[in-house]
This record gives structure tokens, sequence and C-alpha cells, in this order.
């Protein structure tokens, strides 16, 4: 007789069930194009996690989203459907998996960087404000010492 691995988790630990609203775009939020999801909010770890269209999102939260006075930016206030038990070890993975991603994404951001610098583009990557900035046209981009500073100290490391 063999053995099954066991791969449920004994430990469980709280979490809690919200209906929030979502929408595809920017277009669909100004038209008011909205549909509900549920979102599972694990407190233990200030964690949640929701998938719409197929996708995992994973996002650190300490419950400010789920206030009844956060309505959003879709105008809608969240509400709670319930609490159920999920595995610790399954929200622990959740964890790890927030890590990794911000991780490749910091290194994503690292070959931007250095692609805008290499390649003279008008756009560079801003840390700071985690988005795209464009760069005035006169301004020589090898002339930006705070991008140069960042790529020889992360080629350091």
């Amino acid at each position: 007789m063999t053995k099954k691995a066991n791969i449920i988790d004994k430990k469980l630990i709280d979490a809690e069930v919200w209906q929030i609203s979502v929408c595809e775009g920017s277009v669909a939020m100004v038209h008011g194009c909205t549909y509900a999801i549920s979102e599972y909010y694990i407190p233990k770890y200030h964690l949640a996690f929701n998938i719409v269209n197929d996708h995992l999102n994973v996002l650190k939260t300490k419950g400010e989203r789920y206030l009844s006075d956060n309505k959003g930016s879709l105008g809608e206030i969240p509400v709670k459907k319930g609490d159920i038990k999920v595995s610790d070890k399954f929200a622990l993975s959740l964890k790890k998996y927030l890590k990794i991603k911000d991780t490749i994404k910091n290194e994503a951001i690292d070959v931007v960087i250095k692609s805008a610098i290499e390649n003279s583009c008008n756009y560079a990557y801003d840390r700071p404000n985690d988005s795209f900035t464009k760069i005035n046209e006169f301004t020589k981009i090898n002339e930006l010492p705070d991008l140069n500073q960042y790529l020889d100290a992360n080629e350091n490391n």
C-alpha cells in the first residue's frame, strides 16, 4: 500500500470573504461597468487574494480596504460575506508568491532602466512613483545621475 501525500495542511487559520467591485479598466470605471467578485482576506498575514478572469491577484493589506467608510475608487462599499478557514501553509505560500512577484517586478524595472540608459530612450522608469516618466527631450538620459547611480549600485549587488 502506498502512502498518499497529504496536501491538506491540518493547521487552519481565519480568513474573511468579502464582496468587492472591480472593472476592466479606466473606461469601464468611468461608465460604471463594474462587477462583483469575492476577495479573501487573511488577517494573520495581512494578505488578501482574489481571482479575476483566471488571474490570481495577491496584495498586502491590513484590512483598511474593507472599512465601511472606504468606498474605493469605484464608489461601492465592500460587503463582508462570511468567515472561512484556510490552510496556514496556503497563506504562507501566498506570502512567498507576493515576495517573489515583487522581486521579479524590481528586476524587470532594472532591465527597463538599464535599457533606457543604453538606448537613450525618452522614457524612464520612475521608481518612487511606480510609473514611467517622460524625460525632457533636451536632457540626455546619461545626465540623470539618480538613474546612473541606481544602476551602478545594483550592478555591484
